[in-house]
């Protein structure tokens, strides 16, 4: 163990990937649901390769943009599964290498546009992303160096934000008696032409996470107008919203919280939701209830760096399931418009940049704009390192190189030679 991280763990993980790869697929799920204006999220059953591992937690979020709110929103959860997703990647890099860690925070913050006009469909999405790391630990800066360049390739929900992605949206109606099934919603949105809409002005959103102990860590999510100063983060007031965040023990974790995956989905529905009930209300549909599974799978395999499969959340889809008299065209209209006003959704489906910033001790260490393009070349040079690593590996191990009595005498010198001789 190393930081409550169980380092050994992880290397039986890679031995059992390498011989049952389907063990290292592991599918997360979570569930949004309204009724009566309110907006519960759930945290449901994980299936990692052939184990199944229960979940039961959940969540309320508020539909958007209040600020000061008792509840957040699902951009506050959005950020929170990018900054948490990267702390753990931080504590399992740090761990492996030896390293023991003092302190260590995550704060992921973006700039979006506040709700605008309800009939207004533009394009939206998570703008200047920043991940800002303030790390205490006795290693080196440049063990500490590479640890935040590996973050940026490994940590999964990283990944998932500087990636395109596509998810899918599937419709289902209930009218009380029968089910209309209307399969994917295909959305007329060119990603590329899209403009950011900045009706009623820009805000803040961040996420602060605080690590604690193995991957167990306290976030602080809060949202302000650009304009105004940001609040110290270690302050309890008002609209300043706590979060926990573990993993299920099966992924090295007490079972206490949400993972970031988690976070992610359920972020992601719960604001399908929101657009969906609010554009619904604008045109007088009747709605008796709405909920949106989501579910993601992630490649242990690839965020461990043992085989060419994805790193990010894959498999990314979306179920919306809606109980209405309204007629089945109208409500695939309304999915189609909520799915365009989704921040969310828009953000994750484009590639993003990142900008890192990472101190240490207190002083600044590293900068860096991270993107695929940046990942990629880093991973390039790192496997070119680690190929010169093992040439150099295999010369010192060849019969060439080692001295001849050594050879001669591989468990050590004869009683009748002399330490040294030849």
């Amino acid at each position: 163990m190393k930081n409550g991280f169980n380092v050994s763990g992880v290397s039986e993980m890679v031995h059992e990937f390498k011989v049952k790869p389907q063990e290292a697929q592991i599918d997360f799920s979570a569930k949004a649901v309204w009724r009566e204006d309110q907006y519960a999220l759930a945290i449901q059953t994980i299936n990692a390769g052939t184990i199944r591992i229960p979940r039961a937690f959940g969540f309320d979020l508020r539909p958007f943009n209040g600020f000061g709110a008792v509840t957040p929103d699902p951009q506050e959860a959005l950020l929170l599964a990018l900054g948490s997703c990267v702390l753990v990647t931080y504590v399992q890099g740090c761990s492996a290498r030896g390293i023991t860690l003092n302190s260590l925070e995550v704060q992921a913050e973006g700039t979006i546009a506040r709700l605008g006009d309800p009939q207004n469909h533009a394009f939206r999405k998570v703008g200047s992303l920043k991940v800002k790391v303030d790390i205490d630990c006795e290693g080196a800066p440049e063990a500490i160096k590479e640890i935040a360049q590996f973050a940026g390739c490994f940590s999964p929900n990283h990944r998932t934000f500087i990636e395109d992605n596509n998810p899918g949206l599937q419709l289902t109606i209930l009218d009380g008696s029968s089910r209309s099934f209307l399969g994917e919603v295909e959305l007329d949105l060119n990603m590329a032409e899209a403009k950011m809409d900045l009706t009623g002005g820009p805000r803040t959103v961040s996420a602060k996470s605080i690590w604690k102990y193995g991957v167990q860590i306290d976030s602080l999510l809060f949202t302000q107008p650009v304009d105004a100063p940001i609040a110290p983060v270690t302050a309890i007031s008002k609209g300043i919203h706590k979060m926990e965040v573990d993993q299920p023990k099966q992924l090295g974790g007490i079972d206490k919280a949400p993972n970031p995956q988690e976070y992610l989905l359920a972020a992601m529905a719960g604001e399908l939701i929101t657009h969906f009930v609010r554009l619904a209300k604008a045109q007088s549909l009747f709605l008796k209830s709405v909920s949106a599974s989501a579910t993601g799978r992630i490649d242990l395999r690839g965020i461990l760096n043992i085989a060419p499969v994805p790193v990010k959340i894959h498999n990314l889809h979306f179920k919306l399931e809606v109980e209405s008299s309204a007629s089945a065209d109208a409500l695939k209209q309304i999915a189609r418009a909520a799915r365009k006003e989704c921040i969310s959704f828009n953000t994750v489906a484009q590639t993003n940049d990142i900008a890192v910033s990472v101190d240490m001790g207190g002083k600044p260490l590293l900068e860096f704009n991270s993107n695929m393009r940046q990942a990629e070349i880093f991973l390039a040079n790192m496997k070119e390192k680690m190929k010169k690593a093992q040439e150099e590996k295999e010369k010192a191990a060849s019969p060439e190189s080692i001295p001849f009595y050594k050879r001669v005498f591989p468990f050590g010198t004869s009683k009748h030679q002399k330490q040294g001789s030849v």
